[in-house]
């Protein structure tokens, strides 16, 4: 029953059996517009996944303190002696307990590979740059080494091609001479 008294008793309006509910213009302009869902789970799962990104790579600290050295093996300069003099190109005889072997990454005796730094500035060689010897003597030409006086010194790397003190040989200084 309906609280209208000037209503007449039956079923209440928009109720009619067999007629459906029209909505008037008034009622969808009240109702928020009904934007389709995928293109939201779209967007926040690629701005989730920059998120995700841009923390992982910021979240790297370069600074950390760097890994221990591997376990180095001694490098010795046979030649040249102290102060010598030396022809062009220097050629440079070395020993090492380390077994030193040819590898496509270079010469290297485990994960460490050879480095020379000659007046400050490092080298590594190329395959056909050094020559084995025997009972772990090598024998390395540089090329590049021009007359004058100069210091050199052996000493090992890691994979990223830092320098690692343990090992390293002596300075040694030397002249070469024109010819």
């Amino acid at each position: 029953m309906s609280d209208d008294p000037g209503r007449a008793p039956g079923p209440p309006p928009g109720d009619t059996p067999g007629r459906e509910l029209v909505e008037s213009p008034r009622d969808e302009a009240e109702r928020p517009p009904q934007r389709p869902l995928a293109p939201t789970i779209i967007l926040l799962l690629v701005a989730g996944g920059v998120l995700l990104a841009i923390g992982l790579w910021t979240g790297r600290d370069d600074r950390q303190a760097t890994p221990p050295a591997p376990a180095a093996a001694a490098l010795t300069i046979l030649q040249p002696a102290d102060s010598a003099e030396v022809p062009a190109p220097l050629e440079i005889t070395f020993a090492t307990t380390a077994p030193l072997r040819l590898t496509p990454m270079g010469w290297q005796a485990g994960r460490l590979h050879l480095h020379a730094i000659v007046d400050g500035v490092e080298v590594m060689p190329g395959a056909l740059d050094i020559r084995a010897l025997g009972e772990n003597r090598f024998r390395w030409r540089l090329k590049s080494v021009g007359p004058g006086p100069h210091d050199v010194r052996l000493v090992w790397a890691r994979p990223d091609h830092r320098a690692i003190p343990e090992g390293a040989s002596r300075d040694v200084p030397f002249t070469v001479t024109s010819q």
